[in-house]
């Protein structure tokens, strides 16, 4: 059995599809994760996100061999939450987590941290959702981020939708036939006619299934798909367009890295290649930096550089940093 002694930290990436979770000892050693469902409560509800982190930290209690205790530390990164805005949703994560101290804050502030340590840098995410933020110590600059209905323009989402629709165009005769396309589409959402589409996208999980199918588009891309290959064209120009309209917001002149995170921009994935080639043309873009380590780790090492453990914060990140 695992010391029982040792204080522990929590760091959770709460998103719109999943919740990841991973418990790390006073020394920035990770010990175990854990995952539940969407913890958006803004969209998924409060009783949906209460249940999604309370699996997630009960996995990863059982990943790392140890009872569910109080947490000496956690850190909360959440899309619910605007940026410098975690104060306002400390009560609701308060319920979620037990913990002597609990912080919380947007999802894009860690991966800030992870990839500029809170100095002057372009951030996107692109995972289920899409957003860009410009950021310059406490001030920013955000571009994006409206949700599905009003845009993520660039996103996992916007992506499947748009991969939906393309095959139901086929099936109407409104677009070139590709028959394996109109097949993956199908047997993501496991039906035999694309008449049956409209019944499965109107899942309570929607959101996270369609999302989902970027993958599969994904793939189709580098089997030489046609209709596949102009929707990651898309929409990797209108990441870049959120990136220049950052920028141009900003209004200043010197050179910036742009840090990649999400689902679809993994070092060497097809989105991340697109983006780079895209980004090439901007000056004021110094270097692409896709982040190699998942949020839930650098939101634990933030709960130990808030607790004042800022060795153990970055022996953290470097090792994992290392592992991904």
């Amino acid at each position: 059995m695992k010391n029982e002694n040792i204080r522990l930290f929590a760091g959770f990436d709460g998103g719109g599809s999943k919740t990841a979770c991973a418990l790390a000892d006073e020394s920035g050693r990770v010990l175990g994760q854990g995952e539940g469902g969407p913890s958006n409560y803004l969209y998924c509800g409060r009783e949906t996100a209460l249940a999604s982190m309370q699996r997630a930290l009960a996995g990863a209690f059982e990943s790392a061999g140890l009872a569910p205790r109080t947490l000496e530390g956690a850190y909360v990164a959440s899309a619910a939450i605007r940026t410098y805005d975690g104060e306002r949703h400390k009560p609701f994560f308060a319920g979620c987590v037990d913990a002597h101290r609990l912080f919380c804050e947007g999802d894009i502030y860690p991966i800030w941290y992870a990839g500029a340590r809170e100095k002057p840098a372009v951030v996107s995410i692109v995972g289920t959702g899409a957003i860009t933020y410009l950021f310059r110590g406490d001030a920013y600059v955000r571009v994006g981020g409206w949700g599905p209905l009003l845009g993520d323009e660039g996103s996992g989402y916007d992506i499947g939708l748009g991969a939906i629709k393309r095959a139901l165009w086929m099936y109407d005769g409104r677009a070139e036939m590709e028959e394996r396309f109109v097949e993956a589409v199908l047997e993501h959402f496991e039906v035999s006619d694309p008449r049956q589409l409209i019944g499965a996208v109107k899942t309570d999980d929607a959101r996270k299934r369609i999302a989902a199918l970027a993958r599969a588009v994904c793939e189709l891309s580098a089997q030489g798909s046609r209709a596949a290959n102009e929707l990651l064209d898309s929409a990797a120009g209108e990441t870049v367009n959120a990136i220049r309209a950052a920028l141009r917001r900003d209004g200043q002149s010197d050179r910036l890295p742009l840090i990649l995170s999400g689902g679809l921009v993994s070092p060497g994935a097809l989105m991340t290649q697109r983006i780079a080639r895209l980004i090439e043309r901007e000056d004021r873009i110094a270097r692409v930096t896709p982040i190699d380590i998942k949020p839930s780790f650098i939101s634990a090492a933030l709960a130990l550089k808030k607790a004042g453990l800022d060795e153990a914060a970055e022996a953290l990140m470097e090792r994992e940093g290392k592992r991904s």
